[in-house]
């Protein structure tokens, strides 16, 4: 049997009645049992799922350890078979709807916080019993949690039927797939860890209560990979900061079920349950609550591997993290994804390392195309519904935007005169005009610098700051250099401010220590600055991006040792690097090949950059770096979209010139792209989807593009989807987040 099936037809001796809806694995009908007087759902898998043979022994195995739960918050799982050479599954229909489409009906998408409290504690419950039997869910999401109309409704946990049995002697569940959804996918999961706990489904249940209470997943991004990427590597983010009525205390909870560590996270999935509760309830404590107990391991797991408890010094960073950035809203479909680690390009071994405040946990090392290789083998697959319109109820928006696809030439940006310089970064830019900084775009963490959080379309002066020679933005934090001084101002969650504290400002606050200051970079909870000469960082150091040989967050600038005549500086996404002497250095994450030295191994210490003399200028974007040396420009990391600009979407590990360009004067590199200012003309290359190359095209291109419609440029900046240039002391600005 092929296609849908439709009203009356027989299938696995059941009579079909109508379609439910289309899940990732398949399609859910609502069916007449054969002999039974009920109805009940049938989940009919796709071919292309069930052709995995290593799947179908899986589907056999998992969907009798399914069966056997009897728990009041799990929805029961009848039956399984083949017919017509089909796949499928039987399980309770439960007349109500999921918890993502409940969430629709309030406003901004925004549970009240006991039925959050009341659903993630059901939840919770219904995990931990799973997990007593030796089994992971892997795929819990507001989608694959019910609710039916009663009051109080009651509440259910779906989808068991893709659980993933702990102890299995077929060798199918170590193979390094996975089965999760974008929004909520475990570190672990992505990381294709061999040996996983109850702590996986924890970090996904914390994913969905963050949504459920303010109404968008904790992390999304302009593609696949940089929502993974944040998963991995972002810090947990505050609720408190997209729904500020939340009590103080619902941070600490978040950021223990989302640490990057399983093993720091709760011990059960109910006492993260609890916690959550409890940090919601009025009057609620601001610190967070420490349980010292042991996370407990899955039946049948290996009972000589046993989780450390989480330590003190986790639990109470110096910094406190709550929130990294607001990347773009997910698209109104999150897939179900599967990655296998098989399909990882040649590269070094996975390795793992513990100690206080240190980067905890497998890190990916999987070779020069890194993040992009692990999203060329993501694929539709298993597991309830896909979150779309068309939803599976047993099984359980999108930004709209008009982008530019060339400089609005003939809409400068308003009240920006003698313009100098300009910095495109995730939802917003800012620029330097007559000493003055003005921002623009989204302000959710305050980061346009005007004491509220009230978004722009316009750019507002970011008052008492003059004297302004250059500015940095991205990932809700800004940074200026003011009289030789740096000031940064919102989000500080991991100590990017550079104050000393882990508060966040809606005005700038001045970075004590640093004088002569000459360049500025911030990124993804990272801050960095050349003084006087030498390289200072601070912030985020999850990858050693802080350059001091640990990975011990920085709430105060820290000197980059080994560095001299420094005179330019760029972080991003864990990955620093520099100019110093005319040589390129690099330090932290390198998964991508980012140093450019040959090599794929994350380093806290620097990494000359082979090839290079002359060096003028660098820019780190998402794990590719580009630089000037000698007039011309070159790149190196990952190319899947052309943004090494050498002509092909080859990675590279070592620098590649970019073709066509000889008296490079700037550069900067984006998420996927980059551009350079050429003889006062700017030209950019690689993604352009959102016509952010500047050409009237949303064409991507591995080679450099002219930005039409602009001459006389002398500065250019690139974000994530975003670029503006200066041209005739004027601010024009094009891609998705154009003024």
């Amino acid at each position: 049997m092929t296609g849908t099936l439709n009203a009356g037809d027989a299938f696995a001796g059941y009579r079909i009645v109508r379609k439910l809806g289309v899940g990732g694995m398949g399609e859910v009908y609502l069916a007449v049992h054969p002999r039974l007087p009920r109805h009940d759902a049938l989940k009919v898998l796709t071919s292309a799922v069930q052709d995995d043979p290593s799947f179908r022994v899986r589907f056999d195995r998992e969907a009798e350890i399914a069966a056997t739960l009897f728990h009041p918050h799990i929805v029961p799982l009848y039956d399984r078979g083949e017919a017509d050479g089909r796949l499928w599954i039987s399980m309770a229909y439960v007349e109500g709807a999921d918890a993502a489409v409940r969430a629709a009906g309030y406003p901004g998408k925004k549970l009240p916080t006991q039925l959050a409290a009341d659903i993630v504690t059901a939840v919770g419950s219904a995990l931990d019993y799973a997990h007593e039997r030796g089994l992971l869910h892997r795929d819990v999401k507001p989608g694959n949690i019910l609710l039916t109309d009663s009051t109080p409704p009651r509440i259910y946990l779906s989808d068991f039927g893709i659980a993933k049995a702990q102890d299995s002697q077929t060798g199918v569940t170590v193979t390094g797939a996975f089965v999760g959804s974008l929004p909520y996918v475990a570190p672990e999961q992505i990381r294709a860890d061999t040996h996983t706990t109850g702590a996986l489904d924890q970090y996904q249940l914390a994913c969905t209560a963050f949504e459920l209470l303010v109404g968008e997943p904790p992390y999304a991004g302009p593609g696949m990979a940089a929502v993974l990427n944040q998963h991995l590597h972002a810090p947990p983010p505050s609720p408190r900061l997209r729904r500020p009525e939340l009590p103080d205390a619902v941070d600490a909870v978040f950021t223990r079920a989302m640490s990057k560590d399983p093993a720091a996270r709760y011990p059960t999935c109910a006492a993260f349950a609890s916690a959550l509760a409890a940090a919601l309830r009025p009057g609620a404590p601001t610190g967070p609550v420490v349980d010292t107990s042991e996370t407990v391991p899955l039946a049948g797991a290996d009972q000589t591997r046993h989780a450390a408890p989480p330590s003190t010094e986790r639990l109470t960073p110096t910094v406190r993290q709550t929130r990294q950035f607001v990347p773009p809203d997910p698209p109104p479909s999150a897939p179900t994804v599967r990655v296998n680690s098989a399909g990882h390009p040649p590269g070094p071994v996975d390795r793992v390392t513990s100690g206080g405040g240190a980067r905890r946990g497998v890190l990916i090392a999987v070779g020069v195309v890194a993040v992009a290789a692990l999203v060329a083998v993501i694929a539709l697959m298993m597991g309830g519904n896909d979150d779309s319109a068309d939803r599976d109820p047993v099984a359980g928006g999108g930004r709209a935007g008009t982008p530019s696809a060339g400089p609005t030439s003939r809409t400068p940006a308003a009240g920006i005169a003698d313009a100098t310089s300009v910095a495109a970064g995730t939802r917003g830019a800012c620029a330097v005009g007559g000493g003055s900084v003005f921002c623009w775009g989204e302000n959710t963490s305050g980061q346009l610098g005007d004491g509220t959080t009230t978004d722009r379309a316009e750019p507002v002066r970011v008052k008492d700051l003059t004297g302004v020679t250059a500015v940095t933005t991205d990932s809700g934090t800004t940074c200026a250099i003011s009289d030789g001084t740096v000031f940064c101002w919102g989000a500080n969650s991991s100590g990017q401010l550079g104050n000393g504290s882990a508060d966040d400002s809606l005005t700038p606050v001045r970075v004590p220590g640093l004088s002569g200051v000459t360049a500025i970079s911030t990124h993804s909870g990272t801050t960095c600055a050349v003084a006087g000469g030498t390289a200072h960082c601070w912030g985020f150091n999850d990858s050693g991006q802080v350059g001091d040989g640990t990975t011990d967050n920085r709430s105060r600038p820290t000197r980059v040792p080994g560095l001299s005549n420094v005179t330019a500086i760029s972080t991003s996404h864990g990955t620093s690097c520099a100019v110093a002497a005319k040589a390129a250095r690099c330090w932290g994450l390198n998964e991508a090949g980012q140093h450019g030295d040959g090599s794929t191994d994350e380093k806290v210490t620097l990494s000359r950059v082979a090839g290079l003399k002359n060096v003028t200028a660098i820019d780190v974007g998402y794990n590719a770096v580009c630089a000037i040396a000698g007039g011309a420009p070159f790149c190196w990391g990952q190319n899947d979209a052309g943004q090494l600009g050498d002509g092909t979407t080859e990675s590279r590990s070592t620098p590649v010139r970019v073709g066509g360009i000889d008296s490079a004067e700037s550069v900067v590199a984006g998420v996927a792209q980059a551009c350079v200012v050429a003889d006062g003309t700017g030209f950019c290359w690689g993604d352009n989807g959102f016509g952010q190359l500047g050409d009237n095209t949303t064409e991507s291109r591995s080679t450099p593009v002219r930005v039409v419609d602009l001459s006389g440029v002398s500065a250019i900046g690139a974000g994530e989807d975003t670029a503006c240039a200066v041209s005739g002391g004027k601010v024009y600005c094009w891609g998705e987040v154009a003024t």
